[in-house]
């Protein structure tokens, strides 16, 4: 995408979409915004890029499989993302994954931004 759209981005693993009550939401992660197609694949660009996970740099595709090998719910994680114009580092702990929509068969995936209506779960459970 760095070529195609020929402007300056950072290298790494674009966050498209953060799924409510996520891993990914809990470290206030952000998804893009802004809804694209280039040469027929669609794209949610404006997120955070992930450039880094524990210091394996993002750099090639080999690398994110690298930096996922092993990883288990209790490990200490660092990712160093990009975002609007800014590095930043956030550091967590790996939680287990919860169900998502996507997961069961026949619910949709991800949806456009636009069409898409984000309910939040106010209630606590103990």
């Amino acid at each position: 995408m760095k070529s195609l759209l020929r402007v300056p981005l950072s290298t790494g693993f674009l966050v498209e979409v953060v799924e409510p009550g996520s891993p990914a939401e809990q470290v206030k992660l952000q998804g893009g915004d802004l809804e694209m197609t280039i040469a027929g694949t669609d794209f949610l660009l404006g997120g955070d890029i992930i450039t880094a996970m524990n210091s394996q740099q993002f750099d090639q595709s080999e690398n994110v499989a690298t930096a996922l090998q092993g990883l288990k719910v209790g490990d200490e994680v660092s990712l160093k993302l990009f975002r609007e114009g800014n590095t930043l580092e956030v550091k967590y702990k790996l939680s287990e994954r919860p169900l998502l929509p996507g997961d069961m068969p026949g619910q949709s995936v991800a949806e456009p931004v636009s069409s898409r209506q984000v309910r939040r779960n106010t209630s606590f459970h103990f």
